[in-house]
């Protein structure tokens, strides 16, 4: 079986207000939250049909030896879609270690969801059902809400951490964490955030403009770019921690990624990228708690309270 993780047509960028998925909160196993899957799944016939095909005995009077703990692996996705709803499927997939016939659907169809579970993992080592659900309803909320302003959401390609973006129509975009937050002004993309949403909450890896030069947009902004990203982001993650690259790291991170290829970054590119990321920030101050986490460390932010 040749595996596929995804399309290999890219998505278009995806607007926060589409995303359509609606998952719940569990307690306990998750697997186990799904009631009677065997018995559901050999009540309609078209799945009793391949039972009997795949796992019967030649001589059909002594019946099968199906088990759905291991068998349901195998069963193709055409036959599971009837009997289970797409959530309850996930909630059978979500803590397997082993490829199954389903795993290999959804990696195909919903790279999305399955990039969140990469960030998971990539960023923590984390399989948690619940985090999943709480961190795909941020994703839900992230918006700008400012004139001629909004927002898409585009990611790296399948296990990738920091890469290219994999989005139509988005050329030599460059992420330094599994999701890219792009702002458009009057439908034209003119920055960057990327983070990962993780077991630590939201590391926010990078704020780049676009282009060079010709960012008049920057005018229209209520505050710094970097600081716009952040209060973005803490609105749509409520409650989740947020984490910031320090200059220093993001300098040495992107030395890192020219490889073996000649670095065009001379000291004076360097002092400017640290600054972006060292500078005071309006909302926010931060803490002395930090973390390390893909070649890069990240440093605990803390809302500034504001005097009544």
């Amino acid at each position: 079986m040749r595996m596929r993780y995804e399309s290999e047509h890219p998505p278009l960028p995806i607007d926060p207000k589409e995303i359509a998925y609606t998952l719940h909160a569990v307690d306990g196993d998750v697997a186990a939250t799904v009631p009677n899957p065997e018995a559901r799944f050999r009540a309609h016939p078209a799945a009793a049909e391949w039972i009997r095909e795949e796992f019967g005995y030649p001589d059909r009077s002594k019946g099968d030896c199906f088990e759905w703990k291991n068998g349901w692996r195998s069963i193709p996705y055409e036959l599971l879609e009837p009997v289970f709803s797409f959530e309850e499927l996930l909630r059978l997939r979500h803590e397997e270690v082993i490829m199954s016939s389903f795993g290999e659907w959804f990696d195909a169809h919903h790279p999305f969801l399955r990039k969140i579970m990469f960030a998971h993992w990539h960023y923590g080592c984390d399989r948690d059902w619940n985090m999943l659900v709480r961190h795909l309803e941020g994703f839900k909320r992230l918006s700008v809400d400012l004139p001629d302003f909004d927002v898409r959401i585009v990611h790296t390609r399948t296990i990738n951490q920091c890469a290219w973006a994999w989005a139509e129509g988005l050329r030599n975009l460059y992420l330094d964490a599994s999701f890219g937050l792009l702002l458009y002004h009057r439908g034209e993309h003119v920055l960057t955030w990327s983070f990962a949403p993780c077991r630590y909450g939201i590391l926010v890896a990078q704020a780049q403009l676009r282009r060079k030069r010709g960012n008049r947009f920057l005018f229209k902004l209520p505050k710094h770019y970097l600081d716009l990203g952040l209060d973005i982001l803490t609105h749509a993650f409520t409650d989740e921690p947020i984490w910031l690259i320090g200059g220093k790291s993001s300098v040495e991170a992107t030395r890192r990624n020219y490889g073996p290829a000649p670095c065009s970054i001379d000291h004076v590119a360097e002092a400017r990228i640290a600054a972006i990321y060292d500078r005071p920030l309006g909302s926010f101050h931060r803490g002395e708690e930090t973390i390390r986490q893909d070649g890069r460390t990240f440093v605990r932010l803390h809302i500034v309270r504001r005097a009544a």
